[in-house]
């Protein structure tokens, strides 16, 4: 299991040196377990919750068949502030 505690710092930089709003951390079952900016879907299943047909969920459900990484075109994503996002999940072991 990847640790959270004492890495925040880094996900931040990480956000902000490479320009991407966010960084998410996502269980292996769909969980949002971290985000840099702990917005509505902090903490909410992709699988399950509110955003079960979001970008992020759809890049997420799409990784889970790709060998872990998955890229989605610019969609409105509703939990960042309705803006249109691209998404990249890829899988941290």
């Amino acid at each position: 299991m990847l640790s959270i505690k004492g890495h925040t710092h880094t996900y931040k930089k990480c956000s902000q040196e490479f320009g991407f709003y966010d960084v998410f951390l996502i269980s292996d079952t769909g969980d949002v377990v971290y985000s840099v900016f702990k917005e509505i879907d902090f903490g909410t299943s992709l699988t399950t919750g509110p955003f079960k047909d979001s970008g992020l969920a759809k890049a997420f459900t799409n990784s889970l068949n790709n060998d872990g990484v998955s890229f989605t075109d610019f969609s409105l994503y509703i939990a960042i502030v309705s803006s249109t996002s691209w998404l990249f999940v890829g899988s941290c072991l």
